[in-house]
């Protein structure tokens, strides 16, 4: 009699799932490798007083395959006002092809629009050259990087580069209202 009792749909019943917590934060799954945890944690606990290790960590996690620590180290290093370490990270993370895999394209999407904002920053045009590899291999699965600059043309001109990042927006904008 309780089975039947505790099944069957009651009126007090939907509120409580209506309650339930939307969904908020970023919906990363944790890693499955314990010690991937543990670099994760180690890296947690250790960026405040030491960034540079932190950061080594998780990058140490993300290249034995979990990507979202990459998503990590750009919310630290956004959170330290670190924005080398943020573009390093976010380039890190966009030019991996299995990133969709592991993380939600609306969360790709939203970083690889932080990373282009970021890069159409003339203060920034250095790290065009950085990350040069990263950024072309990036662009070809997040086209909205194309405004970010020429990248593929060196360190590029000055109007031109404009030019070229106006034009890779009205690309964008178009295939996107498609």
């Amino acid at each position: 009699a309780t089975d039947s009792v505790s099944s069957a749909p009651s009126p007090r019943a939907t509120p409580k799932q209506k309650s339930a917590p939307p969904r908020e934060g970023f919906p990363i799954m944790p890693p499955s490798d314990p010690k991937v945890k543990e670099l994760l944690d180690q890296a947690q606990s250790r960026f405040s007083n030491d960034p540079k290790q932190g950061a080594d960590l998780l990058r140490l996690a993300a290249r034995k395959g979990y990507l979202p620590a990459y998503m990590l180290l750009g919310q630290l290093a956004a959170q330290a006002s670190d924005e080398d370490l943020v573009v390093d990270a976010l380039c890190s993370l966009l030019s991996q092809d299995d990133a969709k895999k592991q993380l939600l394209p609306e969360l790709l999407d939203q970083c690889a629009m932080q990373l282009a904002a970021t890069l159409r920053d003339p203060r920034n045009a250095d790290k065009l050259v950085q990350h040069k590899k990263e950024l072309d291999k990036a662009k070809k699965i997040w086209p909205i990087l194309n405004v970010a600059g020429a990248s593929d043309k060196g360190s590029g001109g000055n109007g031109q580069s404009d030019k070229s990042a106006k034009k890779a927006a009205k690309v964008t904008a178009a295939a996107v209202r498609e």
